[in-house]
């Protein structure tokens, strides 16, 4: 057998074949003979010979063989994501002649799914994320997309796209199930029968099939005994995980409690904090309080190994910073050399760090994580030069240190002889130091165009409107002093009303201490023991201030922080506050910070601007307040800017009416900045012509659920895009305030069909109904959802640039999947569109005025492939559903022809049986009747429609 085209097929394995009972001499001999056959370098040893990790690094094995997991060097192999396979994943690579996944050949018994690959469809994308990482946990592999490997479709909705793409299926290999049936894998830890799980049209039956269910599972987990990795820990979990109760949230809860855990949702009472995002108010007080915080990756490890590991550990452990790392967003890197898990955990990190990562290598590509120095990714990278090729070393100490490392140290590009990074992947630990530094420095928030200042996990998304870190603090204060006066009401005024507001001799006394070390301090929120209710009272929980402990300071002042929970939503509204004890704080710090001293009240002059600095603050938190009231948008740039114009437009509006009624107006005129005399050219305006009411109205801010949130009389908001699309094939699980982001960006998103449809979205071209009866619109775009993603994610990080939104021709499926569009257009997908938009110019279909004759068991059925068919311009449909229905040609529906020419029928049917019937009756009598016409498959409607002309293929027979 010739091998000179897959000579490469184990290249850089160097394999440790560990001999046992369930790997004897003849499956080694038949293994070994393959292995000689391609020059593969390997050892075998007896598995109960020792081998330390130390020899097994020096031997530099790529792959562990072995047909039991039961031998000491696993949980080293394990860890260190190198791969353990048994022996029928040699002779699977060379039947397939290429390297197949790895888990499907896990020897480990726990690995109860390792034979199933699931989808998700129709689930928001918490969901998913669970569901995909309890499926890792039990060796399974998972799909963004249906694929010929997935075997399991989890949906909770028949008539999601996923759904009826695989119930139109002609042989269906993929079982549609409901997440419950994860969920009770996961609790009994085997692979449970998936007949009580079937997803069905009934709700009743499936209700009552699941009840029986889970009661089983129940009884049965209660009588076996399991590992408690997580025993002794209180767990609270934060509210940016957006857990739904319909499903997954159901899952990772249940998780938790079967690892010994308990759930509280009192972060006073939790040891253990878990959340998605380095950010927010609960984050911020898990670390303060000194919790261990950690991601759901942690859970879904200790699933998998049944072991307790600190989540310090590993770096994807820890919540993840919202955006990544600002350097690396414009870096698009792929990765070679890399396998199984190792794979996998290059690729999750590369997306923590907010770059691109793709599994293909071009040009365009920035970076190359490479394992060895080999293989057609390496050596393309190093002929075209422009591609850096790192290890994933550089990766992994970038993340710990949140700091770009650069990729001319040696370290990054060192790659020993035939020595495979392999082995040390995934050992570099987070830094406390780095953590703690990050939250002190408030880097979180510089790096995020979020501020969770909202006692609201729906509200995440909010737009800073105060950049500066006074004006953060000042929000933050008049924010405490809304929760402290909503719980205690029967309280003081100056308690009621300022935040947490102190005895006046005790607040100069700490600032006495401080101010010797550092002139400038920021506003701090000290708690007043005679004025606010203790914590087991109120409700509110003491948090540390800072989170090191520092030696030489004072005691540890405390804030009294009110935590939200998930049931807890706050209307919020503009707040007016006792603004005297705010001020005089204010006033005392100003004037310390600039003589040094410690007086408590300041000069006229401080007084007057720090009273000018709130009430500019309160105007800005009032816009804040109606922004989070409509939807909690964040808004377009140009809206922030006409916000803060028409501000000071209004502002200045009112000192010239001033200063005209009492005589100053040139002395204000005189004093004023080369700004300010512009934005007075409009007060001047608006003085001598008092507004209407419809102006007035036009310039305020908009509070209604449209999309667009701040509107003015003289400012309109542009759009980037606009793209009218209709989703198909994936999952359009986007949030409120994500859809609304797009909205305001000019990108609709449908699941339903529209007129002003004018894109198609979706991972490949597809054979759906949404998607061909898409093709009948004036469409102007067929592009990959990651588009949607990738500008939600874009705009979040960055909202001031909109010329670095992503560009649609980059996302065009002629580039992102180009193998779907040769496979199903002979065209191409530019001329497609083209011939799209050039019959809805012209009013013209590709089966215009046709009428057709169709079975009854056409794939997908009778109605939606009568609604594809009309919408191509078919004018009559007939339905034979037997071939007794066929008696002569008369019974077909014609297409009555022009003068002069013949009546003509199209009769598609993909039955044998009724195909024969026809063309029999067509030979002999044909000729009598003078008509033409044809037989055809159901792909020559495809084909036509892919190519917005009349197919010459899948024609079985044709009269002329």
């Amino acid at each position: 057998m010739d091998h000179s085209s897959n000579k490469n097929l184990f290249e850089n394995f160097k394999l440790l074949i560990l001999e046992s009972s369930h790997l004897n001499d003849g499956k080694i001999s038949s293994m070994c003979a393959i292995l000689k056959e391609y020059n593969v370098s390997f050892q075998i040893q007896d598995i109960n010979k020792k081998i330390t990790q130390e020899q097994f690094i020096k031997k530099e094995y790529t792959h562990i063989i072995s047909n039991t997991s039961d031998f000491p060097l696993y949980k080293f192999a394990q860890e260190s994501l190198i791969p353990v396979v048994t022996s029928e994943f040699i002779h699977r690579i060379k039947q397939l002649n290429r390297q197949p996944s790895i888990r499907p050949f896990s020897p480990n018994p726990q690995h109860v799914l390792k034979d199933v690959t699931v989808c998700v469809g129709g689930l928001p994308d918490t969901d998913k994320e669970a569901i995909y990482g309890a499926v890792r946990a039990l060796g399974g592999s998972f799909s963004e997309t249906l694929n010929k490997f997935v075997t399991h479709l989890i949906s909770t909705d028949l008539d999601d796209d996923c759904c009826i793409v695989v119930n139109t299926i002609e042989e269906p290999r993929i079982t549609i199930v409901v997440p419950n049936w994860i969920d009770d894998c996961i609790k009994l830890r085997r692979k449970l029968d998936v007949t009580p799980y079937l997803l069905v049209d009934d709700k009743l039956e499936l209700a009552a099939s699941l009840q029986h269910a889970t009661e089983q599972v129940n009884k049965e987990q209660k009588s076996q005994r399991s590992e408690q990795p997580m025993k002794g820990l209180a767990v609270y979990l934060g509210s940016d995980l957006q857990l739904h109760e319909s499903s997954s949230s159901i899952n990772v809860k249940s998780w938790i409690q079967s690892a010994g855990a308990v759930i509280t949702t009192d972060i006073r009472k939790a040891n253990t904090y878990i959340g998605k995002y380095r950010d927010g108010l609960e984050y911020h007080t898990a670390m303060k309080n000194n919790l261990k915080v950690a991601s759901c990756y942690w859970i879904y490890w200790m699933q998998e190994h049944q072991r307790y590991i600190d989540p310090y550990e590993k770096l994807l452990h820890h919540p993840w910073v919202r955006g990544g790392l600002p350097e690396m967003k414009e870096f698009s890197i792929s990765s070679t050399n890399y396998t199984g898990d190792a794979r996998q955990y290059v690729t999750k990190l590369i997306e923590a760090l907010g770059a691109k990562f793709t599994t293909t290598l071009n040009k365009r590509n920035t970076h190359l994580i490479a394992a060895s120095t080999s293989g057609k990714k390496y050596e393309s990278a190093c002929k075209w030069g422009n591609v850096q090729v790192i290890n994933h070393l550089w990766l992994e100490e970038t993340y710990a240190d949140w700091s770009l490392k650069s990729t001319s140290h040696q370290r990054y590009s060192y790659y020993p002889h035939h020595f495979s990074m392999n082995e040390l992947i995934g050992q570099t630990p987070l830094k406390i130091k780095v953590l703690r530094n990050f939250l002190d420095s408030g880097e979180i928030e510089q790096t995020t165009t979020t501020v969770n200042l909202i006692e609201d996990s729906q509200d995440e998304d909010i737009m800073d409107l105060v950049t500066s870190k006074e004006k953060l603090d000042i929000l933050e204060k008049v924010r405490e002093s809304q929760r402290l006066g909503t719980q205690a009401q029967t309280q003081t005024k100056i308690s009621a009303s300022s935040v947490g507001a102190t005895d006046a001799a005790t607040e100069v006394s700490d600032k006495k201490q401080k101010q010797k070390k550092k002139a400038a301090t920021k506003i701090t929120d000290t708690t007043n023991k005679e004025n606010v209710t203790p914590p087991d009272q109120d409700g509110t929980v003491p948090v540390d201030s800072s989170i090191e402990a520092n030696t030489n300071a004072t005691a540890v002042k405390q804030n009294s922080i009110n935590l939200p929970t998930a049931t807890t939503k706050r209307a919020l509204s503009p707040i007016k506050p006792n603004q005297d004890v705010v001020l005089e704080e204010i006033i005392e710090l100003a004037g310390t910070a600039s003589s040094g001293s410690t007086r408590v009240r300041a000069g006229r002059k401080a007084k007057n601007q720090a009273s000018e600095k709130l009430h500019a603050n309160m105007e800005e938190l009032n816009i804040f307040e109606k922004q989070v009231k409509s939807n909690g948008v964040p808004l377009l740039p140009e809206e922030v800017a006409a916000n803060k114009k028409r501000i000071k437009v209004e502002k200045m509006t009112k000192e010239l009416k001033r200063a005209r009624e009492s005589g100053t107006e040139e002395e204000l005129k005189a004093n004023l900045t080369l700004e300010e005399k512009e934005i007075l050219q409009e007060a001047e305006a608006k003085v001598k012509q008092p507004a209407t009411k419809k102006a007035k109205k036009e310039a305020t801010v908009s509070v209604s659920p449209e999309p667009t949130n701040v509107t003015a009389s003289t400012t309109a908001t542009t759009t980037k895009y606009n793209i009218n699309a209709i989703c198909t094939g994936w999952d359009s699980s986007f949030n409120k305030t994500e859809t609304s982001l797009l909205a305001n960006l000019g990108i609709h998103l449908f699941k339903d069909l529209k007129s002003n449809i004018n894109t198609i979205a979706s991972p490949k071209i597809m054979r759906t109904e949404k998607f061909l009866i898409s093709l009948s619109y004036d469409i102007q775009y067929i592009i990959a959802p990651e588009f949607f993603k990738d500008v939600v994610t874009q705009y979040k990080s960055n909202p001031q640039d909109l010329d670095a939104l992503p560009s649609l021709k980059d996302y065009s499926l002629s580039k992102l999947n180009s193998e779907s569009v040769k496979e199903n257009t002979t065209v191409g997908l530019d001329a497609l569109l083209r011939r799209c938009q050039h019959n809805h110019a012209n009013k013209s279909k590709i089966f215009q005025g046709l009428s057709f004759n169709i079975t009854s068991k056409l794939p997908g059925g009778v109605d939606p492939i009568s609604r594809i068919l009309k919408a191509h311009g078919v004018k009559d449909i007939k339905v034979f559903k037997t071939v007794k229905e066929l008696k002569t040609l008369a019974n077909l529906k014609y297409t009555k022809g022009k003068k002069g020419e013949r009546d003509t029928f199209v009769f598609l049917s993909n039955e044998t049986a009724i195909n024969t019937k026809l063309e029999q009756l067509l030979q002999s009598d044909g000729a009598q009747y003078d008509i033409s016409g044809k037989i055809v498959e159901w792909d020559w409607v495809v084909g036509s429609i892919f190519n917005m002309e009349l197919s010459k293929d899948h024609i079985v027979y044709e009269l002329d």
